[in-house]
């Protein structure tokens, strides 16, 4: 088996070590594993989280995870909306030894995929469910064929990639993708064939058919869904959740210096080796007096994507940790040639001689910085491995919401009905056994709710403790009675009802309530 299956087929082992234990940590896995489960009952154009809550998010991941989910038996669990990501995850990487190889060597490339698979936000969001995997793959495979379109003869295959690929991208995350490759291409047009071959070397991907393919279903998807549905879907997804987001952010808002810390903490343990290599290359320099052969294009290209992503983002309002992810293996690719270059000083030479791997094992084993990648390497591969097979199952006890959906399920009889008031919060509403709807604790809301209530229906009132007070006015129409005081992450979450049973207490406002509970 070649060496990168084999490193892949470790990565694979390492990502779903225990992922079907593990119930949904994050909001986002809850998320898309709920519209998921939309699709499968038809809502194919705008997946519903709730039967009264649309998404926010383009369709793609929710299409992703349930094919695969038809694929494991047409049922959407924690496993397989993990799968779909994970597949995604080990296909960018597969795509990043593919490119590296052709540009900066076998071995280089290989490296490149072993930095990028153990750096810290890489693993860590392989094995949870979000979009932001999938756009990886799609932007690596794309800037992939882009750099090779740049570089090679003209072929329709590689046109073909840069472009499908940016058009799943667009369905995966919105226009982010057009946008992010747009500044990245001319940016290295102008460093590699000047400010007057630039334009020339733009026409190289064929830049004004290629976008009307990648455009267009993506507008066939928005042209279907304004049909549908309107144009308030595409005013969240579009507007709200993209340009709104990036110029004046409603949440997630970070100064612009975030990512200066955060992506060196995001890039562990790799990133301790950027400024050691800066450090050893100063140095050389210095004593051989002499400049150092120039670097392979790629090289240049990363820096350009890396610099591109990094300095978007940075400008956005809205920050979040692994927004940086696409940036990730471009990172890596420099970083794996370098310590190539470290190991073999056959590159460094410039002889162009790919070792065997005979030779490989010979140069990694040989050398006493070889031994200690080995070893740090290991040690990095055990790491992963305890966390994926044992702390995860301590954790999960502490972090798992499905103890507090099944309390509030046994609350619920068959003859009421559960109202979830102001909690967005899709881990919740995975676990529950009954049926719900939400309603936010606005004055039209209350009022909705008071309505129901006059009706004389059987509701349970599931209400953060911040919000108890807002329900004195309901109380005042017809009284409320205190079901249960639940626990959850750490905060009291109240279960009120319209129907009294045995001792239950009066509601009788917050402040009362809270003293004889006490």
């Amino acid at each position: 088996m070649a060496p990168i299956g084999v490193l892949l087929a470790i990565f694979a082992l390492l990502y779903t070590l225990n992922f079907s234990d593990r119930s949904f940590w994050s909001e986002n896995e809850a998320y898309y594993s709920l519209g998921a489960r939309s699709v499968l009952e038809g809502h194919l154009l705008v997946p519903l989280i709730n039967s009264d809550l649309p998404a926010d998010k383009p369709p793609l991941m929710f299409w992703w995870v349930a094919a695969v989910s038809l694929l494991a038996g047409g049922e959407v669990h924690e496993w397989v909306a993990r799968l779909a990501n994970i597949l995604a995850s080990l296909g960018a990487l597969a795509v990043l030894y593919t490119v590296g190889r052709r540009s900066i060597g076998r071995w280089a490339a290989l490296l490149a995929v072993l930095v990028l698979g153990t750096s810290y936000e890489y693993w860590e969001t392989s094995t949870g469910v979000g979009t932001d995997m999938p756009l990886v793959f799609f932007l690596a495979a794309s800037w992939g064929a882009m750099y090779l379109l740049f570089e090679e003869p003209f072929r329709w295959r590689r046109w073909a990639v840069l472009w499908g690929a940016m058009g799943l991208a667009l369905l995966a995350k919105g226009p982010v993708a057009l946008v992010l490759s747009g500044l990245i291409a001319p940016v290295y047009c102008l460093w590699r064939f000047g400010p007057r071959g630039a334009w020339r070397g733009l026409m190289r991907l064929r830049p004004f058919s290629g976008s009307a393919a990648a455009v267009a279903p993506f507008l066939a998807w928005m042209a279907a869904v304004w049909t549908s549905y309107g144009a308030e879907p595409l005013r969240v997804i579009l507007l709200k959740h993209n340009l709104e987001r990036f110029v004046d952010a409603f949440d997630h808002q970070k100064p612009w210096y975030y990512y200066l810390t955060e992506l060196p903490v995001n890039f562990l343990p790799w990133s301790l080796l950027v400024p050691v290599a800066v450090w050893v290359g100063a140095r050389r320099m210095r004593q051989a007096g002499k400049r150092p052969e120039p670097a392979p294009n790629m090289l240049v290209f990363a820096f350009c994507v890396a610099g591109t992503v990094f300095l978007f983002f940075s400008f956005s309002t809205s920050k979040r940790d692994y927004y940086l992810l696409p940036l990730m293996p471009w990172i890596a690719l420099p970083v794996g040639h370098w310590i190539w270059a470290r190991l073999n000083s056959a590159i460094t030479a410039g002889t162009g001689i790919e070792p065997t791997l005979c030779e490989f094992r010979r140069i990694v084993t040989g050398s006493k910085c070889g031994r200690g990648l080995l070893a740090a390497t290991t040690a990095i591969f055990a790491g992963m491995a305890l966390y994926g097979a044992f702390a995860t199952e301590w954790l999960d006890i502490r972090k798992s919401p499905e103890p507090f959906a099944d309390e509030v399920s046994r609350h619920v009889t068959a003859d009421e009905r559960l109202i979830i008031v102001d909690d967005e919060d899709p881990r919740v509403w995975y676990y529950l056994e009954d049926r719900f709807t939400l309603e936010d604790d606005s004055p039209e809301g209350l009022q909705r709710i008071g309505d129901l209530i006059s009706t004389g229906a059987n509701v349970d009132l599931l209400v953060d403790d911040g919000d108890l007070d807002d329900f004195e006015a309901i109380d005042a129409r017809t009284p409320l009675f205190v079901e249960a005081v639940l626990t959850y992450r750490q905060k009291p979450v109240w279960l009120l009802t319209n129907v009294r049973e045995g001792t239950m207490h009066p509601y009788s406002g917050a402040r009362g309530t809270r003293r004889s509970d006490g």
